[in-house]
């Protein structure tokens, strides 16, 4: 389910440049440059750059809502279904190892451009990833799961506000928060394998929490200044790819937050 590290090494290295603002992109996987997509400028489009950027900022963010709910509702059916849900028990491992190739060959649409291909392979990931989601059902009190659901969207929401409003260029906060990320995984995998530490986990817990909570800052303002800089003719890509990375930070916090404060069953 946690596939945000995937995702942004899959697309990172592609984008490079400075914003308008003149604050430096240090990390690749930005829609900041504009000369990715072409050079026509403003004036060659219907639209000005304002009503561009309100394009990209709120459909960026109906992607992410929208992706949501198909997660919560595949999540929800599938929990109601025994016999469904125990098809996907039993091939969890199997559908996390689609999770990842569906990520990798979405990151690949985005690449070519082709925002069609990219969007039915998010699609996919979202009902996926919604039936992985399934198992929170049986593992937590219902009540704890809204409870925790509503303290990430406050503290999401918070955050990306503080990503679109702030003046500080948070690149250096998206590098650290993705070297712990990158790091927590290395520590996740060596836990599972070798210590089994239940305390380790809940430590691991914390820095992930962490780390998804300045990504989400850093996510929206790379959403912003995407949102500032694109040509037009790049609206639906960039929304669609600022999307699901606000998905995936949302998706992650929440998994994260739940596992810290949710109530388990006996």
């Amino acid at each position: 389910m946690d596939n945000k590290t995937d995702f942004n090494s899959e697309t990172s290295g592609y984008y490079s440049g400075n914003n308008e603002n003149g604050l430096a992109n240090t990390h690749g996987n930005d829609f900041s440059n504009s000369h990715f997509y072409g050079t026509k400028s403003y004036s060659d489009h219907a639209y000005s750059s304002e009503e561009i950027a309100a394009r990209v900022i709120s459909r960026s963010f109906i992607v992410m809502f929208v992706s949501l709910l198909i997660t919560a509702a595949v999540s929800t059916a599938v929990a109601a279904n025994w016999k469904l849900f125990y098809q996907v028990a039993d091939s969890f491992k199997l559908l996390l190892i689609l999770e990842l190739a569906v990520v990798f060959g979405a990151s690949y649409a985005v690449r070519k451009k082709n925002v069609v291909l990219a969007g039915i392979l998010y699609a996919i990931y979202t009902i996926v990833n919604g039936m992985t989601f399934s198992v929170i059902f049986y593992a937590f009190d219902l009540g704890s799961i809204k409870e925790v659901f509503v303290v990430t969207a406050l503290l999401f929401g918070i955050m990306a506000l503080i990503g679109i409003t702030t003046k500080i260029d948070l690149s250096r906060v998206g590098g650290i928060c993705t070297m712990l990320l990158l790091g927590g995984l290395m520590v996740t995998v060596l836990n599972f394998l070798i210590l089994h530490s239940s305390g380790l986990d809940l430590l691991l817990d914390y820095v992930f929490v962490f780390a998804f909570v300045g990504l989400t800052a850093y996510d929206t303002q790379k959403m912003k200044t995407a949102a500032r800089t694109s040509t037009g003719e790049d609206v639906n890509l960039i929304a669609l790819f600022c999307g699901m990375e606000l998905y995936l930070d949302f998706i992650n916090l929440f998994l994260r937050l739940l596992s810290i404060m949710g109530k388990r069953k006996s």
